[in-house]
């Protein structure tokens, strides 16, 4: 369902097609959750037609997609920390050898004029 423009002028012929199919992957998606809705009416196809939109909504999305990635990411950190995977330290890189706050010695300390 496209929606003109409510005054056509040849700059808006030229970049019309520049948002065309954006959203590629997620046609079939969109169009199943239209048709429910062109079956069902409006107020009816919102209760009826739920999961289709739901379906629509995660592929232009990808709520889930993201969520998963950033959960493998947080394992996989957790797994390098413990030394399970890789190289990683297999101490506590916080609890032991930690500076004291006046460990830093400037430059200028260090050098005799």
């Amino acid at each position: 369902m496209v929606c003109p423009p409510p005054i056509r002028t040849p700059l808006t012929d030229m970049t019309g097609p520049i948002g065309h199919q954006v959203m590629g992957q997620c046609v079939p998606f969109n169009l199943r959750w239209l048709d429910c809705l062109q079956a069902h009416g409006a107020f009816q196809g919102k209760k009826k037609c739920k999961f289709l939109y739901q379906d629509f909504a995660e592929c232009v999305g990808q709520y889930k997609q993201l969520q998963r990635v950033t959960h493998i990411k947080i394992e996989r950190d957790r797994q390098w920390l413990m030394g399970q995977l890789g190289k990683g330290p297999k101490i506590d890189l916080w609890s032991k050898n930690v500076p004291t706050y006046d460990a830093f010695l400037p430059d200028y300390d260090l050098v005799d004029p």
